[in-house]
């Protein structure tokens, strides 16, 4: 597995919503459907995040993670006004294990709950 004991509380928040969407059958998935994940679980639990992370921090805590080894870059979807395509990033580490990694975490065990 990667690393995830540096990742930031961002880059947690938005593993466990990339986790939510795995768990689901929804990856690939872009920063757009990362987000939308993160905001739905936020309504439904009491985690304490600061928030919905931005489109900008979505991406780069995506690619962070990428380098980190927890998250594989599967395919690029050509929608982008600039011809550049939008990454959708998939689990490289296994569900189980990161899962456990941010159920000790009491800031992000929510989202995984």
């Amino acid at each position: 597995m990667g690393d995830i004991q540096g990742a930031t509380l961002t880059e947690r928040v938005v593993l466990a919503g990339i986790l939510n969407l795995s768990t689901r059958g929804e990856t690939p998935a872009d920063s757009s459907d990362v987000r939308r994940a993160v905001r739905e679980r936020l309504a439904e639990t009491d985690a304490d995040v600061g928030g919905v992370p931005s489109e900008a921090d979505v991406i780069r805590a995506m690619e962070s993670l990428r380098g980190a080894g927890l998250l594989e870059e599967i395919s690029r979807e050509d929608t982008s006004p600039v011809g550049k395509g939008r990454p959708r990033y998939g689990l490289e580490a296994s569900g189980t294990e990161l899962r456990d990694a941010l159920a000790s975490d009491e800031r992000v065990a929510a989202l995984v709950a």
